[in-house]
């Protein structure tokens, strides 16, 4: 398969053209993305802790969710361990953040190479446990119209 840029680029660019060229017509003739359903928009955002962003190192779990303050609409998602970062799919309007961050996914205290029972070990959060649900969550976040970056800054005290 030739393209006409081969015949105008000098031959160490005509690969590259090509690809680009058949790249951007291939995203072209899929769309660049899954249409949002009506009446939402994406947000994308970073957790803070007393500013700076929630990292996360290991295992455990990771996961912000946002809860209307009016209605019944949830949205949750993963959080990026490595900047505190986010994407959501939600409609415009007033959200309590629920952030769960834990050093661990904690134990059942079920030792599977003794097949004793032992005591539960519950995983350690790594930020005040008032965010965990949206009964005791104080972080409220307004989605713009617009969508866009959207900040959830959390205090440790």
């Amino acid at each position: 398969m030739n393209s006409i840029f081969c015949l105008i680029q000098p031959a160490n660019l005509c690969r590259p053209v090509f690809i680009a060229s058949c790249s951007l017509l291939f995203l072209g003739l899929l769309g660049c993305g899954k249409k949002l359903p009506p009446g939402k928009i994406k947000i994308n955002g970073t957790v803070t802790v007393d500013d700076k962003p929630l990292i996360f190192s290991g295992e455990g779990i990771f996961a912000i969710s946002f809860v209307a303050q009016e209605g019944t609409e949830v949205a949750g998602n993963r959080l990026e361990k490595s900047n505190g970062r986010f994407e959501l799919v939600l409609s415009p309007g007033d959200y309590i953040a629920v952030v769960t961050a834990t050093d661990g996914f904690g134990s059942d205290g079920y030792d599977p190479d003794t097949q004793k029972v032992g005591r539960v070990i519950p995983p350690k959060s790594l930020i005040p446990i008032r965010y965990n649900s949206a009964d005791t969550s104080d972080a409220v976040v307004t989605v713009p119209p617009s969508g866009g970056a959207v900040e959830v800054p959390l205090k440790s005290l």
